[in-house]
């Protein structure tokens, strides 16, 4: 593992630790909670970011959008958080707009997470005590070794080099729990994978270079279709490690 990614890594776990730390607390919260509402706003796009190193300092970056809503990831999360809670919660559906959530804005700093009240009290809410909600969020130093590009939500990395290129998808995003009422944040966990050694891991994975396109709308239908499949996986995987760490699911 490069140094870089393992400061990005270690930022984090912070991050995910810290809110781990407060799971009694917000256990107790969850007492009264019997009803939620699910939204996801994070498959809009497949971020391309394309790091050319300059320094170890400054890198230029050309980020690209592959329009994926049609490949389904929101619905997919929706129904697999839904299955994961309901021996636990009365799972009620809820209309919105997820455009609303995916204009959010978000802060370079890794592990802020963006403001949704605005967005939550705009809903009609269908009688639910609390909901989940799942929305991106950045991390840096993520595509490389000693770089500062900052990704969110979901993507893939390329950079290049004299020594080889790498190539990297990633899934950063935060699961909450928020109080229907209060707009109060009940738990927090960070995105990651099952543990293989000490730590959880950030859903950042390396992929085949063939799956990399540098302008979105020169990617292909074949690598769409590679994407989409390795991309599907892996939110799939840190999702279900994700509830598992918030006590939401085995």
């Amino acid at each position: 593992m490069k140094i870089g990614i393992k400061a990005a890594h270690i930022f984090a776990l912070c991050f995910v630790f810290a809110a781990q730390t407060g799971a009694a607390s917000a256990a107790d919260k969850l007492a009264n909670i019997k009803s939620v509402g699910i939204i996801s706003a994070l498959g809009d796009c497949l971020n391309l970011r394309n790091v050319d190193r300059i320094s170890s300092f400054f890198n230029a970056v050309s980020p690209e959008c592959v329009p994926i809503q049609a490949w389904g990831i929101d619905e997919a999360i929706t129904k697999q958080i839904s299955e994961a809670v309901a021996n636990r919660f009365a799972v009620k559906p809820i209309a919105y707009d997820p455009a609303a959530f995916y204009r959010l804005p978000w802060t370079p700093v890794p592990g802020t997470l963006v403001p949704v009240k605005s967005a939550l009290q705009a809903l009609t809410n269908p009688g639910v005590d609390a909901y989940i909600v799942v929305t991106k969020m950045a991390i840096a130093n993520a595509v490389g070794d000693g770089n500062d590009t900052y990704v969110e939500g979901l993507g893939i990395g390329h950079q290049g080099s004299m020594f080889g290129d790498t190539n990297k998808m990633f899934a950063v995003y935060t699961i909450r729990i928020i109080d229907a009422h209060s707009y109060d944040t009940l738990e927090t966990e960070g995105a990651h994978l099952p543990k293989t050694g000490l730590f959880p891991r950030v859903p950042i994975v390396d992929v085949d270079a063939s799956m990399w396109s540098n302008s979105a709308n020169d990617m292909t239908e074949a690598q769409k279709a590679a994407a989409k499949e390795k991309l599907t996986a892996l939110v799939h995987e840190s999702i279900g490690s994700t509830l598992h760490y918030m006590d939401l699911a085995p």
